[in-house]
């Protein structure tokens, strides 16, 4: 099914408010972004698609560009990737036992001679 212009600008929008995501475009921003990629538009390889910088906000000037679906596909990954290294890394860094505890336990000391030897 070939859509107008207005109808792709008004599905996604709709689609962008069903997932949360603020869409301030007009449609005039809209277009003057798509319309020299129009005939290139898509969701499979190779064609264009919106979007937004470290997939992060909404639909808005200044946070949205025209690029390949592969291109997108790669910065949501490493985005994606990097939030769930920082996360894993923060939880592990809160669970995980101070330099002290270490030092304790490569010394084999009681936490009575770390103590001492601290004073």
């Amino acid at each position: 099914m070939v859509r107008t212009p207005r109808q792709a600008f008004n599905e996604h929008k709709r689609r962008a408010s069903s997932r949360g995501l603020d869409f301030t475009l007009t449609f005039d921003q809209w277009w003057t972004l798509w319309e020299p990629h129009w005939a290139d538009r898509g969701v499979r390889v190779g064609q264009k698609c919106m979007c937004r910088r470290h997939d992060e906000g909404g639909y808005t000037l200044g946070n949205v560009r025209i690029a390949t679906v592969t291109e997108n596909h790669h910065e949501w990954a490493v985005t994606h990737r990097t939030r769930t290294v920082h996360r894993r890394y923060a939880s592990k860094r809160a669970a995980a036992p101070g330099l002290a505890d270490w030092l304790q336990r490569d010394r084999g000391e009681s936490e009575e001679e770390a103590e001492e030897a601290d004073v």
